[in-house]
């Protein structure tokens, strides 16, 4: 099992408040530190999609938290790309606009 990094963190909430920080943890590998990856992550302006885009490291991909309208939070998942590309997760029923994207954050494979 690859591990992974997590890079970058970018809390969203729906009434629009937002905080950013960096979360760093030991490389899988040599070759490359995280303190020489950069991300950035953010969601669309619906509020309904996070993406996240990293320099430095091998492969990321995006880590959201999903809120409902109920108030219920769970985490999703986006795919994971090469570092050239942007990895990006639609919450579950934010098409039915029932959910929306509460907390952003980067994983990194090294």
């Amino acid at each position: 099992m690859k591990s992974f990094t997590r890079i970058a963190t970018s809390a969203v909430a729906i009434v629009g408040l937002g905080a950013t920080g960096i979360l760093l943890a030991p490389p899988a590998s040599a070759d490359v530190s995280p303190q020489a990856a950069s991300c950035k992550v953010w969601k669309n302006s619906a509020g309904t999609i996070g993406y996240a885009k990293c320099s430095g490291v091998r492969s990321v991909r995006v880590e959201v938290t999903c809120i409902s309208y109920t108030g219920a939070s769970h985490i999703e998942y986006g795919s994971w790309v090469d570092s050239k590309y942007t990895s990006y997760h639609k919450c579950a029923g934010a098409d039915a606009g029932q959910a929306g994207v509460l907390k952003v954050i980067a994983q990194a494979r090294f």
